[in-house]
């Protein structure tokens, strides 16, 4: 069983005592490796996502949220909150990876996954306020209400500074409002991200309504391209201004934090 595609031509076989063509794809799967900044050491690598398989990972996002769109706030709360709990047992495990991988010093590591978790929470806390309907308007003849609903599958692209708050911060509000996330972390974190993926992978659900995706920033380009509905960026103001324009031209809504100076 191969792994790769490699397209070949010309390859002639016998095969019946007749000579046919053979064609032969084999696809290569790039790793991204992570190192030490530090010691420059491989710490751990994965397989690149492929562009090719982002359709498909675009479709069950989007059929996974119509199963997670029909549940409730507090229903789709107390699933995120076993979410929560997993993330509890893992914390010096994350904060060992981010301190590894992009160079932070442990004691700010830790600090980096607690910020994490204070938003989670109070992300958690505040959700079924937030986002039940409310009355604008109401007099003897009408009733003006405010509904909110989701805007269904959600481009999460983070930068690598803070690898576990951005990933809560662009994806636990999205998914509380039905949403589903198909989150980009940097290259330079990889190992931060797949743990993340794989706590988010507790339920069978969870696996479709979070799926993370590796490369590099062609790859986030790529997903630019897919059926999405909405997209939130974290990093420079000259990658910004691209995502906006691709945004802008698919009419879908666009959230960006841009710096460059940091």
């Amino acid at each position: 069983c191969f792994r790769f595609w490699l397209g070949c031509k010309g390859w002639k076989y016998i095969w019946g005592g007749e000579k046919k063509s053979l064609f032969l794809k084999i696809f290569i799967m790039e790793k991204i490796i992570s190192t030490n900044p530090s010691t420059g050491a491989e710490i751990w690598s994965i397989e690149v996502t492929q562009k090719e398989q982002l359709t498909e990972i675009v479709k069950t996002s989007r059929e996974a949220q119509k199963a997670w769109g029909k549940l409730s706030v507090s229903e789709r709360k107390n699933i995120l909150e076993q979410v929560y709990e997993h993330f509890l047992t893992k914390k010096e495990e994350i904060a060992q990876s981010i301190s590894a991988e992009m160079g932070m010093p442990i004691v700010q590591a830790r600090d980096e996954v607690e910020y994490g978790y204070m938003y989670f929470k109070g992300y958690l806390e505040m959700c079924e306020n937030a986002l039940k309907s409310e009355i604008t308007k109401e007099t003897d003849t009408e009733v003006h209400t405010v509904f909110y609903e989701p805007k269904g599958v959600v481009a999460a692209i983070a930068s690598w500074n803070y690898p576990f708050s951005m990933c809560i911060w662009t994806t636990i509000q999205a998914l509380l409002a039905w949403n589903t996330v198909i989150f980009k972390t940097s290259k330079e974190v990889i190992l931060t991200g797949k743990l993340i993926a794989d706590i988010f992978s507790v339920s069978e659900l969870l696996e479709w309504i979070f799926q993370e995706i590796y490369g590099s920033g062609e790859l986030g380009d790529a997903l630019l391209e897919q059926d999405i509905d909405m997209v939130t960026f974290t990093g420079s103001t000259e990658i910004g201004r691209h995502i906006y324009t691709k945004a802008a031209s698919k009419l879908i809504p666009c959230v960006m934090e841009l710096g460059g100076k940091a």
